[in-house]
């Protein structure tokens, strides 16, 4: 659903490492692993090594944090559903897509900007 409905979702699946998957999204940074959402959601409860929070650049961090400050807290019991994580993460990408939209030069963020982040250094080639 996310690839679908957030313009420039794509996957990073290498095959059989769940806990490497990714949604990477080519028009801004931001990306998290789905597949540890899901067992979130399933165990209601953290699940570590999974990559589930949304992985973005620096500079973004504090504009996104402010914006969802500014839309409260979330209970406990609402943050283990799919519903609330989705809503999330389509502000989380519209904030990072306006701060993208500010750059002089465009960029685009394909598959080895990615891969320079994950500690799997052989994915650049």
């Amino acid at each position: 659903m996310v690839r679908r409905s957030v313009e420039g979702a794509r996957w990073h699946a290498p095959q059989g490492q769940y806990e490497a998957y990714r949604i990477e999204f080519e028009p801004f940074f931001l990306a998290f692993n789905p597949v540890g959402v899901a067992l979130e959601v399933l165990m209601a409860d953290e699940v570590p090594d999974f990559g589930v929070h949304f992985q973005l650049l620096d500079d973004a961090r504090p504009v996104v944090e402010a914006s969802l400050e500014r839309t409260g807290g979330v209970r406990d019991e609402d943050y283990y559903t799919l519903s609330v994580r989705y809503e999330v993460l389509e502000q989380v990408a519209d904030v990072v897509g306006a701060l993208e939209a500010q750059q002089k030069e465009p960029r685009t963020f394909g598959p080895n900007v990615y891969a320079a982040t994950r500690s799997d250094p052989e994915e650049l080639n």
